[in-house]
């Protein structure tokens, strides 16, 4: 996947990596992670000192997928979903890694009083 940023952010786990997006470098400190299971959260901090918006206006996007712990990355999906590699890339070449993103403002919703429509994905986003 590509995005116009100045930093990259991955979570995983309890850890999180804050990537400098022109040279590939960690930036310092390296932010935090506190998990709650009970409420399905986590939260992440990140120092001032590593990224200082200052009242200015943030471009903001967010991705979540599936993180492969023996590469270091995010696992890619196949055609059909195995023991070690999730599915869905269909017929793409180069699939991208995430499974949902954050701040669609133009997609498109089920309409609640069409029932017939349930089993279309749109009508599963939370």
């Amino acid at each position: 996947m590509r995005a116009p940023a100045a930093l990259f952010l991955t979570v995983h786990g309890q850890q999180a990596e804050l990537i400098d997006a022109t040279d590939g470098h960690a930036v310092t400190p390296t932010p935090t992670v506190m998990v709650d299971l009970e409420r399905r959260q986590f939260e992440v901090h990140v120092a001032t000192a590593a990224w200082n918006p200052a009242n200015k206006p943030v471009r903001l996007a967010a991705g979540v997928g599936l993180w492969d712990l023996a590469n270091n990355r995010y696992l890619i999906p196949v055609l059909t979903a195995t023991a070690t590699s999730p599915g869905g890339a269909g017929t793409l070449t180069r699939p991208p890694a995430f499974f949902n993103v954050a701040f669609r403002f133009n997609e498109p919703m089920p309409n609640p009083n069409q029932l017939t429509n349930t089993g279309a994905s749109s009508w599963w986003r939370e």
